[in-house]
């Protein structure tokens, strides 16, 4: 009767006791004989024997879900780095934490390697597979990891030649990429909106504007050495210093369809601004009109001026895409190293008074990193907090200086910390200075 109920839950037994006649019952009104049993049974028995292998399917996939993520917690004890040296043609490979690695084979820019742990030496080997910043050759020599460093730290590198490649490691070559929505960029995703990135209120529409016009060089004052054989000055005053740049200090104003374009904000006439007004209680600061969140700011010639990274950005194909608050201070660093051939920024928060030295050591270098990450033309940035480096820096260099809101710096600050603990300790440090590999508008 189990049978029965297994393969169709409506039988009832007609025969008015409880004893299973295997010679035949009813089921529905009609006859079961023995023989039909027979297949009853198998059936039966093909059902459980599916239910049970489901059952030890789910319990192996859990199991090697948990193995798999047993692997995973191990691997990331195992610290990599790999970085493209464009200048040798070469690719230069470090693992720390492991015993023992080797390398097993090279298909362009990926390597397979297997290597025990320091920490889990009783499971033996574990292969992975390695993201190269640049395809990679082995020819007829057979590369080996060899040891270097403190042997404590359990450190080994492996060096490889890089194929012939178009990789550039030009400092100009970033200048295209120095700009985020810029007027280049925005003509050719017309039409488009900016909206306020807390509550999705439109800001701007780009069919209200006939003309985008991107802003000069912070550093155009300076350049004006550059620009004129004699510089403008006014009479009776040839000693004083500067004159002529004050003289001459006249704002760029757009007209009302236009919409001039900085490093990382948006400079408009009120009137050609959307749901945004002045808070009553922070004159100067600017709003939006549905939820107060702050878009920027009122310019001292009053003009509205918004901030890229409190924008989102959506054009008519339903694509969203925003600017990082860190990009306003990356931004700033390359420019001033393209601009003015300096290397060192200072950043501050403008409400704490916090402040960090920031370093542009290298431009357009190609690594990859421990979570597996490749991150091409990044920066390489050097960073110190420290009282007595800054110190020292200042007095021996030119450092320029930017104050920022507090969520970019945080941001910067985070971002710094986390890409440097991504690389093994022994290359975390240059000196008291610590290292980040960071690209600019980074998605």
């Amino acid at each position: 009767m189990i049978l029965e109920l297994w393969i169709n839950p409506t039988i009832g037994l007609q025969s008015g006791n409880n004893d299973c006649n295997w010679s035949s019952f009813y089921s529905g009104g009609k006859i079961i004989h023995s023989r039909d049993v027979l297949f009853m049974g198998l059936n039966f028995a093909v059902r459980v024997a599916t239910v049970l292998i489901y059952n030890n399917r789910r319990d192996y996939e859990n199991r090697n879900t948990e193995k798999r993520t047993s692997v995973g917690k191990s691997l990331n004890k195992m610290k990599l780095f790999a970085e493209y040296l464009g200048r040798i043609g070469r690719v230069s490979i470090v693992v720390e934490d492991v015993s023992s690695v080797e390398l097993l084979q090279v298909a362009r820019d990926v390597a397979k390697i297997r290597y025990i742990g320091v920490t889990d030496q009783d499971e033996g080997w574990r292969t992975q597979e390695v993201h190269l910043p640049a395809p990679v050759h082995l020819g007829n020599d057979t590369s080996t990891f060899t040891s270097y460093g403190d042997p404590q730290k359990h450190i080994y590198q492996l060096h490889l030649n890089a194929s012939k490649s178009n990789f550039s490691t030009r400092f100009n070559d970033t200048d295209e990429e120095s700009e985020k929505w810029s007027k280049s960029q925005l003509n050719k995703i017309r039409p488009f909106h900016f909206d306020c990135i807390a509550c999705g209120s439109q800001l701007l529409q780009s069919t209200d504007f006939t003309r985008f016009s991107d802003m000069p060089s912070e550093y155009w004052r300076e350049l004006m050495d550059y620009w004129h054989c004699r510089k403008p000055s006014i009479k009776n005053t040839p000693s004083e210093k500067g004159i002529y740049s004050s003289a001459f200090n006249h704002s760029l104003r757009p007209i009302l369809t236009e919409i001039l374009i900085g490093k990382a904000y948006f400079l408009v006439l009120p009137e050609a601004v959307n749901n945004c007004k002045v808070n009553s209680d922070k004159p100067g600061v600017l709003v939006c009109n549905e939820c107060d969140s702050i878009v920027g700011a009122v310019t001292k010639d009053t003009l509205y001026k918004l901030d890229k990274w409190r924008l989102v950005l959506r054009d008519s194909k339903g694509n969203e895409d925003i600017f990082r608050p860190i990009d306003d201070v990356l931004g700033s660093l390359l420019e001033y190293a393209r601009e003015q051939s300096g290397r060192y920024l200072l950043v501050k928060s403008k409400t704490k008074g916090r402040k960090i030295l920031l370093w542009l050591f290298n431009t357009h270098i190609y690594v990859t990193l421990s979570n597996g990450q490749t991150v091409t033309n990044a920066l390489k940035i050097l960073s110190t907090k420290d009282e007595e480096v800054m110190q020292k820096t200042l007095e021996k260099h030119n450092v320029d200086e930017i104050a920022v809101e507090e969520e970019p710096y945080n941001e910067c600050l985070g971002n710094l910390a986390e890409r440097n603990g991504l690389l093994p300790s022994s290359l975390q440090l240059f000196g008291p200075w610590r290292v980040h590999y960071m690209r600019l508008f980074e998605k």
